[in-house]
């Protein structure tokens, strides 16, 4: 088979850490606290994030509802074999977080072949002290679940050094281009 036109689908993770907010004993913000470090990453889509991209585009798959987003702490690097079976594992994934669960990815509508959650950013407030070395996108909420899939997967150059009450926001642009 002789393919004219071939597509790309992927995305790039936006990471910011923010330190020094403090909070009343209600959970209200009491002082804002201050950007130290942001950057951004490109990720792999696993093998089984685009088995499912495939099925639920072209074959009436079963659609995964919401997404969720899950940093982790292992010096792992992505091969694009990670499952939603395994990358909570393989990864180790960073549970140093007050939430209770992986924080939920709320995207756009989809426009210009792209969509991202810059309007809801995935945000994790760190309880101890952690080295984070990526984070990745799976169906499963639970922290360390393995109940669903990983669409995709994106590791830092370098780790970052996170302490109690940083605040860790991830946004995710997924697009979609034809290249021919």
């Amino acid at each position: 088979m002789d393919i004219k036109s071939r597509v790309n689908i992927g995305g790039v993770f936006k990471y910011e850490i923010v330190r020094g907010t403090e909070w009343d004993e209600d959970g209200n913000v009491i002082k804002e606290g201050k950007v130290i470090d942001e950057w951004e990453e490109h990720n792999i889509m696993t093998n089984e994030g685009l088995d499912y991209v495939l099925d639920v585009a072209a074959v009436n798959g079963t659609q995964i509802a919401t997404w969720y987003v899950a940093p982790f702490k292992g010096n792992y690097t992505p091969t694009g074999s990670e499952t939603g079976a395994s990358v909570a594992t393989d990864s180790t994934e960073a549970t140093e977080y007050s939430e209770a669960v992986r924080q939920t990815y709320v995207p756009a509508a989809v426009s210009g072949q792209s969509t991202d959650n810059t309007a809801s950013k995935a945000s994790f407030t760190i309880n101890g002290t952690v080295s984070i070395y990526g984070a990745f996108l799976s169906g499963d909420s639970a922290k360390s679940g393995t109940g669903s899939k990983c669409l995709c997967i994106s590791r830092f150059p370098a780790k970052r050094d996170l302490i109690a009450t940083d605040i860790l926001n991830v946004t995710y642009t997924l697009s979609a281009q034809d290249v021919v």
